[in-house]
């Protein structure tokens, strides 16, 4: 009978956490983490002109972005891409690895089934975040903020209110404390951009509707990561509790917190919405 009571020294590593034990040890380069939860719901299949579906494109603009990233002379050392998927269930598709080490067309390859759950996806992401971040914390090497990219094509289905507004406000105080980037991106038009642009405590976020858009969301997106190396983390910032055991988060104990019960009203004054 198998023995149960594994200690840490007996647990099996992938090949790809060797080589990501590897580079630590070569590389010692404060590290920037990028974490993208990505909606592979059934509509996510829809199509998007003639020959790609939502998913394909995303796909297909992703893996353009990390093949840029993977050239660049900063980013190829720093960038750290880990990539979570949600429907039903919160999937950590590709763990938290340095972008040298990353198979990029592994971790951009999807297939979509089932209804779309925002905070499964959502707090699965966090918890990644900060299984990565502790681990960094006992190889002794420095991170940037964490950068959160969320996208959907649709609405939440299968959440309660309760689950998503703990969520949110994880997020929400994340962000205020300068402890997480986030950028909410909808896919389509039938995206539901309330609750997008409400992932974030200044209600900014992108809307993705055909190719061009894809290319030039991500475009931004990469925009914004090379300008990070000059924007690292405080040593003051107080790092906020795990996501895995964090019950309540309805009260931050910074800035604003997220309350769904003003949602409409905080969305309708949303410019241009």
């Amino acid at each position: 009978m198998p023995n149960e009571n594994y200690a840490e020294q007996d647990r099996v590593f992938s090949l790809d956490e060797f080589k990501q034990f590897d580079r630590l040890n070569q590389n010692t380069n404060s590290r920037i983490p990028i974490f993208f939860c990505i909606d592979v719901s059934g509509s996510m299949r829809n199509k998007v002109g003639l020959f790609e579906t939502r998913l394909s494109l995303l796909s297909k603009v992703m893996r353009k972005l990390l093949e840029n990233m993977k050239i660049h002379p900063e980013l190829s050392e720093r960038a750290v891409i880990g990539v979570i998927t949600y429907n039903n269930r919160a999937i950590l598709h590709q763990s938290a690895l340095d972008l040298g080490v990353v198979d990029i067309s592994k971790a951009t390859s999807f297939d979509a089934a089932d209804q779309t759950i925002f905070s499964l996806g959502l707090r699965r992401t966090l918890q990644a975040i900060d299984q990565y971040r502790d681990g960094m914390r006992r190889s002794d090497t420095d991170t940037f903020r964490p950068m959160l990219i969320f996208m959907t094509d649709g609405h939440p289905v299968g959440d309660t209110d309760s689950e998503i507004e703990a969520v949110y406000n994880d997020v929400w105080q994340r962000v205020q404390m300068n402890d997480l980037y986030v950028f909410p991106i909808g896919i389509s038009r039938d995206a539901n951009m309330s609750y997008v642009y409400a992932l974030n405590p200044e209600h900014n976020g992108y809307q993705m509707i055909n190719e061009n858009d894809f290319e030039t969301v991500f475009s931004e997106i990469e925009n914004i990561v090379n300008a990070t190396p000059s924007n690292l983390i405080d040593d003051g910032v107080k790092l906020t509790k795990k996501a895995s055991i964090e019950e309540s988060t309805k009260d931050t104990g910074a800035g604003t917190s997220f309350d769904l019960s003003e949602f409409d009203s905080m969305i309708k004054n949303h410019a241009g919405y």
